[in-house]
């Protein structure tokens, strides 16, 4: 298991934690996991590699599936705001529905 795959892997751990809290800092967390999940994607992980490390999380899952929506750069630069717009993006969307929720 590479780090790259450590590290998703320990992100989806606690993402059901984050989930259920309901709270801003789980946003954060969902933004956390986009930024990995859009990294690996850039430098080329196997989207079945991703599915089979989001182990049927349905969140995971649904960003895994987003993120190889986007094309894969070749420079540094395009890599890194690909991977920024994604975590934000994502995190835009998580406020957005816990503001929808009351939460």
């Amino acid at each position: 298991m590479t780090i790259k795959t450590t590290l998703v892997a320990a992100v989806i751990a606690i993402m059901p934690m984050a989930v259920q809290a309901q709270e801003a800092v789980g946003c954060a967390l969902v933004g956390d996991l986009a930024e990995v999940i859009m990294a690996n994607r850039q430098v080329g992980a196997r989207m079945s590699e991703m599915m089979e490390i989001a182990d049927g999380e349905p969140l995971v899952e649904a960003l895994v599936l987003e993120a190889y929506k986007s094309p894969r750069y070749s420079t540094d630069r395009m890599q890194k705001r690909s991977v920024e717009d994604f975590r934000n993006d994502a995190e835009a969307l998580c406020y957005r529905l816990q503001s929808d929720q009351g939460v």
